[in-house]
């Protein structure tokens, strides 16, 4: 790929592709910092999905039916 299109053309596009990826992450992986597993699945359920992705925010009490009680 370097001798076709340059050393510099090469970097230019592996900095182009980076970008790409980085704004792909930026908006469409959800923020799991100080959140259980729980709440991580919680996410991924169809349901919770839709509401979070609306702008609800997943509080303590929604994954209360996750956890079995003896």
């Amino acid at each position: 790929v370097s001798r076709a299109i340059t050393v510099a053309g090469t970097f230019s596009l592996f900095a182009g592709l980076s970008v790409l990826c980085v704004a792909f992450i930026y908006s469409y992986v959800p923020e799991t910092k100080g959140k259980t597993l729980e709440e991580i699945g919680a996410y991924f359920d169809g349901e919770e999905a839709k509401r979070l992705s609306q702008g609800a925010e997943l509080e303590l009490g929604d994954t209360t039916y996750l956890v079995q009680k003896n």
